[in-house]
């Protein structure tokens, strides 16, 4: 309903909890545009830096965006065993300096995905 009202396209972000029934929670948010499929804590909305089971990965014909403890040395073979529509990241191409980006682990990050055949 939240993100219904605004009458925009969204993304909905969904926490990988074990157990956890994505077709169940994807049949809530019909005019959702895509999920973003994370890693679930209870503590924190995202953001972990902790990838979650990839052979948990849901069968959707709707966008799914992988997101959860991305980094160059494991994004190729994340997105090998989820096809995801995208993928979300952030602190694993952090650089020295929390929350800044480091150019070479970006472009080193964009070359796996794009080898991935």
């Amino acid at each position: 309903e939240f993100c219904r009202a605004f009458g925009m396209p969204y993304v909905k972000v969904a926490g990988m909890a074990d157990g956890f029934d994505f077709d169940a929670f994807a049949h809530g948010y019909p005019d959702a545009s895509a999920f973003l499929l994370d890693t679930h804590d209870d503590d924190v909305g995202g953001g972990t830096g902790r990838s979650f089971d990839w052979s948990r990965w849901p069968r959707s014909d709707r966008p799914l965006m992988l997101a959860g403890g991305l980094h160059p040395d494991n994004v190729a073979a994340a997105v090998a065993a989820t096809r995801p529509y995208a993928v979300d990241v952030a602190s694993g191409v952090e650089g020295d300096v929390a929350g800044r980006k480091d150019a070479a682990r970006v472009a080193r990050f964009m070359a796996e995905v794009a080898g991935v055949q």
